[in-house]
């Protein structure tokens, strides 16, 4: 089942930083944990962005080979409660 998910993207264009948000999907079957990630607000606000305000939270996904952290808007709850409700048996599969 896919999950859509906002993922907070940083481009680094030398002196400047581009920050958006982009809409991906993600497979819940690969989703290894979620966690509320406080690290975000900083940053953001030291790059003066507008979305310093928002929750953010850290997916972890198994790429097969590695595992990658995608920085996710909302908290670890809201996305938990989202995959819980696309998934018959939620995060943990079993």
């Amino acid at each position: 089942m896919l999950l859509e998910i906002t993922k907070l993207n940083i481009k680094n264009e030398g002196f400047k930083r581009d920050i958006s948000l982009v809409e991906m999907y993600v497979n819940t079957r690969s989703i290894v944990s979620v966690s509320d990630y406080a690290g975000a607000q900083p940053f953001l606000e030291e790059e003066g962005s507008s979305l310093s305000a928002e929750p953010f939270c850290l997916l972890r996904v198994n790429n097969g080979s590695h595992y990658e952290d995608i920085i996710v808007k909302g908290t670890a709850a809201m996305i938990s409660d989202r995959i819980a409700s696309n998934t018959k048996k939620g995060l943990i599969n079993g």
